[in-house]
């Protein structure tokens, strides 16, 4: 429901694309979608080809549906607060 009203209420899809798009991201690049919630950004940022995409967020139940929202997209998804991820210094 949180997504599909996000969707309505903000035009949440068209403000993720302009958000990919001016971001300038090329293949071989690695992206961190931080407090992804749902997925929905990091669905956006799997479609660049070649785009190495890690998200991270504390919400069990928000991992879940991130989870089975990205399909075959190769994204590594991680339960962690903004303080304390799982990559080490530098990444």
């Amino acid at each position: 429901v949180y997504d599909l009203a996000i969707a309505l209420g903000l035009r949440d899809h068209r403000c993720k694309q302009a958000l990919v798009t001016h971001a300038n991201l090329a293949s071989g690049m690695r992206v961190l979608d931080l407090g992804c919630g749902t997925g929905l950004l990091t669905r956006h940022l799997s479609s660049t080809p070649g785009l190495r995409v890690a998200a991270c967020d504390p919400d069990a139940a928000a991992l879940r549906n991130a989870s089975a929202r990205r399909g075959d997209r190769p994204i590594w998804l991680c339960r962690a607060l903004g303080g304390a991820l799982p990559y080490p210094p530098e990444t």
